[in-house]
């Protein structure tokens, strides 16, 4: 892993690993997209704009997963996890699943550049208790909300098509 641009920030995800980010449906809407119950759109197979969220690449973190160190297992696990919690909350089963997997390699997120040619993401190791492949997409500090809203259409044809979850246990290209 490459140092991250600040001391405070954490490291930076090797160029040459995949990555991937889970995409989970319910019986239910429960993703940002009002009224929807999937995090991909129909249409293109591709995930919805409104779940590459501003308040995620510049606070929180587009949470995304290290492939190298990521398995169906884990995935299946994590959708069993996520299903139980929101049944709890609504009371209900809501019937959360893991449609797919996107899947990117990192230096195909850094390759998104501005116009002036400036870095606009950056894929950021932040292992978590539990989920030691955890990583995140951030926008560089730079850049304000209307710069992201041009670039988020390009993060979404990086990350591409959904993929069947087996992919995740298929060797990396």
């Amino acid at each position: 892993m490459e140092a991250a641009p600040d001391a405070n920030s954490p490291p930076l995800v090797d160029p040459t690993e995949d990555v991937c980010r889970l995409c989970f449906s319910a019986k239910f809407p429960v993703f940002r997209a009002s009224g929807r119950n999937t995090q991909i759109d129909d249409t293109t197979g591709m995930i919805r704009l409104e779940e590459i969220a501003w308040k995620d690449l510049a606070e929180s973190g587009f949470s995304l997963q290290r492939r190298s160190l990521y398995s169906l297992a884990d995935a299946q696990a994590e959708a069993e996890r996520r299903n139980t919690d929101k049944s709890g909350k609504r009371g209900e089963d809501v019937g959360y699943r893991l449609d797919g997997v996107l899947i990117a390699q990192v230096a195909s997120i850094n390759a998104i550049v501005d116009p002036a040619g400036g870095q606009v993401f950056r894929v950021l190791a932040t292992p978590k208790d539990g989920a030691p492949a955890h990583a995140e997409v951030r926008i560089g500090p730079a850049y304000a909300r209307h710069e992201f809203l041009r670039h988020r259409d390009d993060l979404r044809r990086v990350l591409g098509q959904l993929r069947a979850p087996a992919a995740l246990d298929m060797p990396q290209d």
